[in-house]
């Protein structure tokens, strides 16, 4: 299970023309990551609690995740209790959804150029 965040305005981008979205696709494009399929780069205790945290064994740990990280946009298998979640939690909402991934985002999750002026 593996979990992205990026910048809203790559959110668009890779929405626009992408067919197959990946972590590896995404450090390649030198988007930054916060978690990918590497796990032996975060640790065993971190991989447990993060999979604790999207499978909502752990709701603190994973609202703590996204604070603490400063988390504003996720890609998450639509399999992942999660990703159903953030479709409840205010101040986010879901941007895309396909039977491959989920991809919320913090705030309205238009960009600043479409966002009303005032």
């Amino acid at each position: 299970m593996t979990a992205w965040t990026f910048s809203l305005s790559t959110v668009y981008f890779i929405l626009a023309g992408l067919c197959e979205i990946g972590g590896g696709y995404l450090i390649w494009r030198q988007v930054p990551v916060f978690v990918d399929g590497r796990a032996e780069l975060y640790g065993e205790t971190f991989e447990m609690a993060y999979y604790r945290a999207l499978q909502l064994k752990d709701v603190d740990g994973f609202l703590d995740l996204l604070k603490r990280y400063d988390i504003d946009a996720v890609m998450l298998d639509p399999t992942t209790p999660a990703s159903t979640f953030l479709d409840h939690i205010d101040g986010w909402r879901r941007l895309y959804a396909d039977d491959r991934v989920v991809v919320h985002v913090r705030g309205s999750g238009e960009p600043a150029a479409a966002r009303p002026a005032g």
